[in-house]
Order: structure tokens, then C-alpha cells, then sequence
């Protein structure tokens, strides 16, 4: 009797013991699950960015029909200009030809200009 007692008591510590302790450390299954999930919001991150980016781009302006264009200085990229609302020929028209630093957000090949201010008279030639 006294053993089943001593064997049924230290049942009793241990469970308790048990019930106390942390949980264990994720395995590396979880661990690189988690590890995946971060990169994944990462690049995410990252396309986000390439689409949808505040840009400050200086170049000249041409106009094409009834669209407005901007060819970048540094790339030679053209780059289709929107103004906000639709007024764009109050916003663009004045700068055809001229050099200008546009402010906007670029979204793929189009920038959508929150401000324009002319840098200079004429643009210079391409590299």
C-alpha cells in the first residue's frame, strides 16, 4: 500500500510540473512556415512599391492628340501624365515643350501629377 501510495503521489507532482511548464519551441516546420509568410509580405511590400510609387521626374512635355506626355530626362521613358480631375490641358498645355519637374504618384507607365513647375525654356537633347 505504501509504494502505490509513493507511486500515485509522484503521478501527482509531475502532472503538476507538467501543467506548468511552457510550450515547447516551434519546429522548424512551423518556423519556416513563419519564415515563408514574412518573405511572402515582404515581396508584396515590394510590388506595391514598383506599382504605386511617389515620383519626382523631371523631363519634357509633348502632347499627342489630346493626351499629355512626359519624357523622362534620366530614362528617356515616356511617360503618359494625368492631372488631377479632368482639366488637363489648364494643368499640361502651358509646358509643352518647356522642361519640367513633375510630382505625382507612378502607377506603371502613367503618372498621375499632384504638381508641375517648370525648370527650364527648352528641353535639352536626348543622350
Amino acid at each position: 500500500m505504501r509504494f502505490q501510495m509513493a507511486v500515485l503521489g509522484t503521478v501527482f507532482c509531475l502532472a503538476s510540473f507538467a501543467q506548468g511548464q511552457k510550450p515547447a519551441k516551434p519546429t522548424n516546420q512551423s518556423s519556416n512556415k513563419q519564415t515563408e509568410q514574412k518573405s511572402q509580405q515582404t515581396a508584396n511590400r515590394m510590388k506595391r512599391a514598383d506599382t504605386d510609387t511617389s515620383n519626382a521626374i523631371v523631363g519634357c512635355v509633348d502632347q499627342r492628340g489630346s493626351d499629355y506626355y512626359l519624357r523622362d530626362a534620366q530614362s528617356g521613358e515616356l511617360i503618359k501624365i494625368n492631372a488631377p480631375g479632368s482639366d488637363e490641358d489648364s494643368w499640361f498645355a502651358k509646358h509643352v515643350g518647356h522642361q519640367v519637374q513633375a510630382n505625382g504618384t507612378k502607377s506603371g507607365e502613367t503618372l498621375n501629377v499632384s504638381g508641375i513647375h517648370q525648370v527650364a525654356d527648352m528641353c535639352g537633347s536626348r543622350k
